[in-house]
Parts: C-alpha cells; structure tokens; sequence
C-alpha cells in the first residue's frame, strides 16, 4: 500500500537571479509505505506537487516494486489521480482517496451549509451572540464523543435555528461518513 500526498517544505522564498526575481517551489511530493504490516515509513520524496513529480518518481522504481503495489491511498488530487490510473505505471494498483482528506471535506460542507443558512436566516454572517456561529466547531466534533451537556448545544441549534434542516442534513451526512471510517471508537456512544 502506498500514500501519496504534498508535502510544503518551507515557506515560500523568493529568488533573485540573472533574469529577476522567481519564486521558489516550497512544495515536494511524499511517498509513504501504509502496509500496515511491516510499515517502513517515508519512501522517498520528488520535487514539487505535479502529476509528473509522480510519474517520475514511480519510473524510477522497479518494476517488481510497481507491481506489488495493490492500494495507492492520495487526497482528491486529479493530477495524482490521472498518472496512478495508468495500468503501465501501476498494473495492480487500486486508487482510493484517503480519510483525512474525506473528513476534511465533509467538514467543509458542513460549514458551507452553516453559513449558507445563516446568512439566508439572519441575514448577515454569524455573530459571537448567535448560536448558530457561537457552536460552530462542536458541528465539527465527532458526534459520538461529545457530553449529553455538550450535544444539548448543536441539538438545540437544530430545533431553533435550522428552519430548513440543511444544517441537521449536511451535519448528519459528515457523521455517517465518519461511522463508515471509524465505526465505534473507544470511549464514544453510537448517535
């Protein structure tokens, strides 16, 4: 199983040479081993963020490594994506987007959706006084692991100050994708 992802290196430089100045690419390429059998790490990195920092570093693999790779786990990257679908470059891999990156979205959509409504609701974007922005992050949370005292808040913000129920829909959809990752961690409560 391999990982793919960017990784930032340092903060943005800029360069000033012959021709001007030109900024610097602070981004590189990681691969990690995600076997969780015998993990080894970080297996080597390529220069910049591109479908050919990719390409390139999997030609220079054997082809017997390539061949051995069945999962290829990237966040939703269609450079990465195009490349790794390649059957010559990777004859055996199975491409899935990894969880990090899908919780991160789910997220995202909750928070759009929160917006949306308040503004639709309110009529401005939420303030420190309104629930609706004051619960923001606990929307956030893993649901199963909040207090009844805490679930008493986003539950209220539900019933007072979602008219539509798109916040409760977009909320409940973040929490099902969740389960599906992490079906009852330790110490939680199934909703």
């Amino acid at each position: 199983m391999l990982g793919v992802d960017e990784t930032r290196t340092r903060s943005v430089r800029w360069l000033l040479d012959g021709s001007g100045w030109r900024r610097s690419d602070p981004w590189m390429t990681s691969f990690v081993d995600l076997d969780p059998a015998h993990p080894a790490g970080l297996l080597g990195l390529a220069p910049g963020r591109s479908g050919a920092s990719v390409r390139g570093w999997l030609s220079l693999q054997s082809k017997q490594f390539r061949a051995g790779i069945d999962i290829v786990a990237i966040d939703p990257s269609a450079p990465f994506a195009a490349v790794l679908r390649d059957t010559d470059l990777l004859p055996n891999a199975r491409l899935v987007v990894d969880h990090w990156h899908l919780h991160r979205l789910a997220n995202l959509m909750v928070t759009d959706v929160r917006q949306r409504v308040t503004r639709e609701q309110l009529g401005h974007r939420g303030r420190r006084s309104d629930d609706v922005w004051a619960y923001r992050r606990l929307l956030l949370r893993d649901g199963r692991k909040l207090s009844h005292r805490r679930w008493a808040r986003p539950k209220s913000l539900f019933t007072h100050h979602d008219p539509t129920g798109e916040i409760l829909a977009a909320w409940a959809g973040k929490e099902c994708l969740r389960q599906l990752f992490d079906p009852v961690p330790d110490g939680a409560r199934p909703l």
